[in-house]
């Protein structure tokens, strides 16, 4: 006696063009033509290991896919569903923290280092020393990769200075060509 399948829908006339359409692609991604595959022979009646055979995949996978496909829609057995990721592990407090400390110079806090400006290094042995006193003891730990990557993510360098209110000569191009001028007529000038 046959077992009855658990996860069994009926495709409409539209998505049964579309997942004939996507079953036969070549420029889609695998993944989803696989998944494509696995739904048209499961509603044409085909049993898991039939599928599994002609679609190269285990059947804990034709079974995910059908299930997704029984529980949400079609859409969501075709694509990954969404996953929440690993939670950050530095807050948004500490972040700003740490580009508030880049965008000042180490002379303006009283341990800082005795330099003009931070170096990676630096920022991070500052942060490390007094991360707990500032109430961000994620950063406890932090590295210098990580640091790196808070700052290169607001595009902070601080190890590089950008003069943005530096005035240029208005006159400079007259008074280049007049000292060419002056060098020109100086003997021993060659042309």
């Amino acid at each position: 006696m046959a077992r009855p399948k658990k996860f069994l829908k009926t495709l409409s006339e539209e998505e049964l063009k579309k997942i004939k359409e996507l079953s036969n692609s070549r420029t889609e991604e695998v993944r989803k033509v696989q998944r494509a595959k696995i739904i048209l022979l499961a509603s044409q009646g085909n049993s898991n290991e039939t599928i599994s055979k002609e679609v190269g995949v285990s059947i804990p996978t034709i079974c995910k896919v059908l299930k997704k496909w029984t529980v949400f829609d079609l859409d969501a057995a075709l694509s990954d569903l969404a996953r929440s990721g690993r939670p950050p592990v530095i807050d948004v407090a500490a972040r700003t923290w740490i580009i508030q400390l880049a965008c000042h110079l180490p002379q303006d806090y009283k341990d800082g280092p005795h330099s003009q400006l931070w170096t990676i290094t630096s920022l991070c042995n500052y942060i490390h020393k007094h991360c707990m006193n500032e109430g961000h003891e994620c950063l406890a730990n932090v590295q210098e990769s990580t640091v790196w990557e808070i700052l290169n993510s607001n595009d902070i360098k601080p190890h590089k200075i950008k003069y943005y209110l530096e005035r240029k000569d208005p006159d400079f191009k007259e008074k280049q060509r007049r000292s060419y001028c002056c060098i020109r007529e100086l003997p021993g000038f060659c042309r």
